[in-house]
């Protein structure tokens, strides 16, 4: 029954899975436009703008539905935390792409713009455009950094006191967002 109530009108039954499922959409976005890019498909004028209207509409729309359809701060300040996280990298991404696409375009070095080192020997070949792939943005999507690069260095273990301490810092920073935001 509710299955059936949240078909009919989702935006209304189910504000935060709407609005988490609405920034993938803007993620994908951000995929198509920076693949149009890359392909030369899309003058650069043009991809920046909507780069830039597609991360920034993604703020503006998670802001609108919690203002206007979530009631619970502890849930609204989750979908607003992952809004502004999404954001944030979408910028990085677009940011980074740009300064690859035209290093690539005046045949520089794209190595003198990479951040990280001791990447896999693979990975560490990799140039613009074979970085624009969709699995290589859903991986920055989801991996704990707010800088985009080409390749991102992977330890060989899990070090799960590191992985507890930052997930300690994420609850208490959800925490302390929801204390803020239940004063208004």
């Amino acid at each position: 029954d509710e299955l059936r109530d949240f078909r009919r009108d989702p935006w209304e039954d189910a504000p935060f899975i709407s609005g988490s499922l609405l920034l993938v959409v803007f993620v994908l976005t951000a995929f198509c436009i920076e693949w149009l890019l890359s392909r030369r498909m899309l003058p650069s004028f043009l991809g920046m703008l909507l780069h830039h209207l597609n991360a920034h509409s993604a703020l503006i729309a998670s802001i609108m539905i919690v203002w206007n359809l979530i009631d619970d701060p502890p849930i609204g300040a989750t979908l607003l935390m992952q809004a502004v996280i999404t954001w944030m990298k979408l910028i990085s991404y677009f940011l980074a792409n740009e300064d690859y696409r035209l290093a690539a375009r005046n045949d520089e070095d794209q190595n003198s713009l990479a951040i990280v080192e001791n990447l896999d020997p693979e990975e560490a070949q990799i140039r613009y455009p074979e970085n624009v792939t969709l699995r290589n943005l859903l991986y920055f999507w989801l991996c704990p950094s707010l800088t985009y690069q080409i390749a991102f260095p992977k330890s060989p273990r899990r070090r799960l006191w590191k992985i507890a301490g930052i997930v300690m810092r994420m609850i208490l920073c959800v925490t302390l967002f929801t204390f803020v935001v239940a004063q208004m």
